[in-house]
């Protein structure tokens, strides 16, 4: 996740933070020479003009604004989903050319195994129409009436063709048998397949979801603490304003008083 995105823990101690505190009596506090003093026992000042403004107030707060918080959190979630559901597709690639690999594996196995029994049942044909070739051989040699030597070839001639019709068959029959497994598990992988992508879809929108909620309270709370603070200042503004225009009378009682007792020294 990039740097720019704002994570989960600073969004949890931003809504955790609290109003500013009021310092209790007898608490040292920074005051604006930047010393250390008490706060119940701090020296009162003159009262100047800029003290009746309330403008530069000490404890003037600026919030963050809530809809920032809300893309920049939204924008997280986002790539955060996003990543989840590449890792995903790309764990469910490897899977399946990992099962196809070993697919390919096991039909070239049953190729080879088919390919060698067909070879080894050849070969036993061979040997046994060349025994019988010789046992041919040495009846003839033997002297045999002729008519028994035809019966040997054409006994041989039909053993023969059966022997090709049989390898044939059991050529297709083995055939048949390979694409039979092949289209099983091309089906089995493709029904897995179906069947990950539908279970990732599944548990990304539940973990969706459960950011949304989650995204949702913290927001609620958010909101709910920002508008406790500004009721509190607000209602700080207010009495610091009634200070002032307490201040700001007993600065004018004081003038016109002194204005008046200087006329009256000057008249008499």
């Amino acid at each position: 996740m990039d740097n720019d995105t704002p994570s989960q823990d600073t969004l949890s101690s931003l809504l955790r933070r609290g109003p500013d505190q009021v310092p209790a009596r007898g608490e040292l506090v920074w005051n604006e020479e930047g010393g250390v003093t008490n706060a119940a026992t701090q020296a009162p000042r003159m009262v100047t003009a800029q003290d009746l403004d309330p403008e530069p107030l000490p404890h003037a707060v600026t919030e963050e604004t809530p809809t920032e918080v809300i893309d920049a959190t939204a924008g997280a979630l986002a790539s955060e989903l996003a990543r989840r559901r590449a890792e995903g597709f790309e764990r469910l690639d490897a899977e399946m050319r990992t099962r196809r690999a070993e697919l390919m594996q096991s039909m070239e196995l049953q190729r080879a195994e088919a390919e060698r029994r067909l070879a080894e049942e050849l070969r036993l044909e061979r040997e046994a129409m060349a025994r019988r070739r010789e046992e041919s051989d040495r009846l003839w040699s033997a002297e045999q009436p002729r008519n028994l030597a035809e019966r040997l070839n054409s006994a041989l001639t039909v053993e023969l063709v059966e022997t090709r019709r049989r390898y044939e068959a059991a050529e297709v029959r083995l055939h048949a048998e390979f694409e039979g497994r092949r289209r099983e598990e091309a089906e089995r992988l493709e029904t897995w397949r179906r069947s990950e992508r539908v279970r990732i879809e599944a548990e990304l929108a539940s973990e969706e979801q459960r950011f949304s909620d989650r995204l949702l309270g913290q927001l609620k709370e958010f909101e709910f603490q920002l508008g406790e603070r500004q009721r509190e200042q607000e209602q700080r503004l207010v009495q610091w304003w009634d200070e002032a225009e307490q201040l700001a009378r007993q600065r004018v009682a004081a003038l016109l008083d002194e204005t008046l007792s200087k006329k009256s020294l000057t008249g008499a």
